[in-house]
Parts: C-alpha cells; structure tokens; sequence
C-alpha cells in the first residue's frame, strides 16, 4: 500500500540519517559485520555499505518525475531472493526506503547481525521521519505460495539456476541479477595476467565463476543469462549492484 506521508524530501534525509548513523557507530558497526564476515565468503565492509548510500543517492529518482499527467507509483511489496549478502541486503533496503515499497528477503543462508541493526535502525528513522515503510527477513524459503499471496514484484540475486526455477512456477515479473555469479569469455592469450587478477578476486570474494575460452564468443553470448557481457576485460574494475528506480515502480499516464 502506498504511503501517503511519503515525501522525497523526507526519504532523503533519512538516507542521510542512515549515513550519519553508520559513521558514528564505525566499532559497534564493523563488529557486527565482522561477525557476519565469519559466515560469508565475501567480505562486506563499513566502507562498501557507505559506497552503496552513495550510490542509491547518485542513481535516478524516478518518483521526481511523478506529475498529474505522468504518475509513477510504488509496486507496493517486494520480495528478494538472495544468500543474504549484508551488501546486497543494505542496497535494496535504500532502494525501498527511495522508491516507498516495502520489501521482504528471503535468504538461503542463516539471518546474520547487520541485518538487525540495519532493519532497526531503518524502522526508527523511517518512523520518526512520517514514512511507513516494512522491511522483512525470512530466513527459509519454505512456502513458495508466500510469493503469489503477498509479493507484487520479485528480484532474484546471484544463482542463475534458482532463477530459472523461480520462473517456472511462479507468475511474477521477476527482475534477475546475477551479482555474485560471473561468467567470463577470454580468448586473448595475452591477457593471463588479467585472468590472473580476475582469478585471485573471484577467489577472496566467493564468486561463482563460468569461464568460456574454447567456444565461439556467439554461442557464448547466447548461453549467459545477463544484460552485461565482459569480452576480454575485467568485470571486477566497478563490481556492484545495480538495480533501477524504474523496474521498482508503475508508472500511469493521465490524458486530460
């Protein structure tokens, strides 16, 4: 249901709140990530979660283009599935909180101690700042009718197969990133020292690597479930996430 106390002025300084906050508590803050840190292969840092606010602030503001005769509008309810990445978890909970959905994660991995903080502290400034808005964890994907019943828009994270079959019986647009996975096509031999490079990040930070050298860079291309394609060049120069404004809205035009 869309928030009526909704204001981008509001969503904007609780972002900056959030920020505030983070920096004041940098010892409680990395204690708690450095415990989840035990659990996750990829090591979530305060300075990742700071780039993320950066990043959320930088990107569009779609709701700014909301008029009588253009209105854009939340989804309403978002589901997340996901290994519960601190990252990934604190990127889409600013995504929500910018484009007033509220959104629930369905995680693959334990519920870890960020995520707490995080939903608390997102749940204070959220409700001392008029906006409504709910933030979810579900540790275990138990019943998948939960998605039909309560999630207007689903986004999958990572595992390019859970995605495949999330879509085959679920009737939901889901928006799929495989942020986490990578597949690489390389047939420069002299590139080794990138692959190399390559090769030592994907090692320290968990990720799920497809490596195509022998094939035809058509059939490849034709293989990999993604919107970017890296031919002969590091992925990992700007790593992030990325979801749009525009894929967490509806959008209606008025003709008067």
């Amino acid at each position: 249901m869309e928030n009526c106390n909704f204001s981008l002025e509001k969503v904007k300084l609780i972002i900056d709140e959030i920020e505030l906050n983070l920096k004041q508590n940098v010892g409680p803050v990395v204690n708690l990530i450095n415990e989840d840190n035990s659990n996750f292969a990829e090591k979530t840092t305060l300075a990742k979660l700071l780039t993320a606010i950066e990043q959320v602030k930088s990107e569009e503001w779609i709701l700014k283009k909301s008029s009588k005769k253009y209105v854009v509008q939340p989804v309403g309810n978002i589901g997340v599935v996901y290994d519960g990445n601190p990252y990934i978890f604190f990127y889409l909970c600013l995504k929500a909180i910018k484009t007033n959905n509220n959104i629930t994660f369905f995680e693959t991995r334990e519920a870890h101690k960020i995520a707490k903080y995080i939903i608390d502290l997102v749940q204070k400034l959220t409700r001392n700042g008029g906006c409504k808005i709910s933030i979810n964890t579900i540790t275990k994907i138990r019943d998948t009718s939960k998605f039909d019943e309560s999630i207007d828009k689903l986004i999958c994270i990572g595992n390019s197969k859970t995605y495949t079959e999330l879509r085959n019986y679920i009737d939901k647009e889901i928006i799929y990133s495989a942020y986490g996975t990578m597949s690489l096509y390389m047939d420069d031999k002299t590139l080794k020292d990138k692959l190399l490079e390559i090769d030592d990040y994907v090692f320290q930070n968990n990720i799920s690597l497809e490596l195509y050298t022998d094939e035809s860079i058509d059939s490849v291309i034709n293989k990999i479930n993604s919107r970017m394609v890296f031919v002969n060049k590091n992925p990992f120069d700007e790593y992030k996430l990325k979801i749009d404004d525009c894929d967490l809205v509806k959008t209606k035009k008025i003709f008067i």
